[in-house]
């Protein structure tokens, strides 16, 4: 994805966070200038304080400091807004309700955005019940209720989108293994620490041998698969702290913190002996090669992958 899987990351949240902020925005100027029209001035104060909260919120929105704080403020007046100037103007809160309950998600997590929402609309049932029948007022609710289940549901499937976009950056789609630019970030990383601290850091490449012949042998599906099962295999003799890069179609890299050279060549020799013992289902083994590099400390990242890389 590159720098284009970043901007196209940045843009969603941004139009996200956008879109509920010009329509929280909107409502306010809209409703303080209704009820100061008709005099109510007091009661336009909170929506005063919730416009200014959301204009300073659309403008600084990509500062993640404070863009939590602001929006629990932001949403928060909206709902003590709405539910005050029912005293003054009966019913008119539940026409904001429908886009006030989407934007909450919007600019919340799920966890508060359902604690908010819930509280303010079981207040709501309240004012209703002082002023109606339970069976009225709930009824009055009840599309709210089902609106902010969908909301919560639609909530939950932007978490899912937006988790697999950032992983799609930073992870090959056919194997799961870190991808090559973030395996280069990742080894700048370590040859800074190891050149700072003189802490050990070992490589290993492994190789698959002519690989454009196993395709042609096994076909580029069965290919496929071959490399989603063997890198299940390796990952699964790994620590966590190590990284599994698929640095090309037939070489796959591991990153190994803080590990000597005599344990990593004690690893590769386990990777390649798992690769030939499990069985993929070929007609033959397919032979792999490893190389195993530890950084001496002095080299940069450049160097120590060159040396590295079969």
């Amino acid at each position: 994805m590159g720098l284009f899987g970043n901007l196209t990351k940045s843009n969603f949240d941004k139009s996200r966070l956008d879109t509920a902020s010009i329509s929280l925005l909107f409502i306010s100027l809209y409703q303080t200038f209704s009820l100061v029209s008709q005099g109510f001035y007091w009661q336009s104060i909170l929506f005063i304080l919730a416009g200014g909260g959301q204009f300073y919120y659309l403008i600084n929105s990509q500062n993640k400091k404070f863009s939590l704080r602001v929006a629990m403020f932001c949403i928060t007046v909206f709902w003590v807004a709405i539910l005050s100037s029912n005293s003054v103007r009966q019913g008119w809160e539940l026409d904001w309700l429908f886009i006030l309950i989407p934007c909450a998600y919007l600019l919340l997590n799920l966890k508060a955005a359902n604690i908010i929402n819930v509280t303010g609309l079981i207040v709501l049932q309240a004012v209703f019940y002082t002023d109606d029948y339970f069976t009225n007022g709930t009824a009055r609710l009840l599309p709210f209720f089902v609106l902010m289940v969908i909301a919560n549901m639609l909530a939950t499937q932007h978490v899912y989108l937006k988790s697999a976009l950032k992983r799609s950056q930073t992870h090959d789609a056919l194997t799961g293994c870190v991808n090559r630019v973030c395996f280069q970030h990742e080894i700048i990383k370590a040859s800074d620490i190891c050149r700072r601290y003189q802490i050990n850091m070992s490589m290993i490449s492994l190789q698959i041998n002519e690989p454009s012949k196993q395709i042609a042998l096994l076909g580029n599906e069965r290919f496929d698969q071959y490399l989603t099962s063997l890198a299940q295999v390796w990952s699964s003799r790994l620590r966590n702290t190590d990284i599994l890069c698929r640095y090309s179609d037939g070489i796959f890299i591991v990153l190994l913190p803080s590990t000597v050279l005599e344990s990593a060549l004690l690893l590769a020799d386990e990777l390649v002996k798992s690769s030939k013992d499990y069985d993929f289902n070929l007609q033959n083994n397919i032979q792999i090669r490893s190389k195993t590099m530890t950084h001496d400390g002095a080299e940069s990242w450049e160097d120590w992958l060159n040396r590295t890389v079969l």
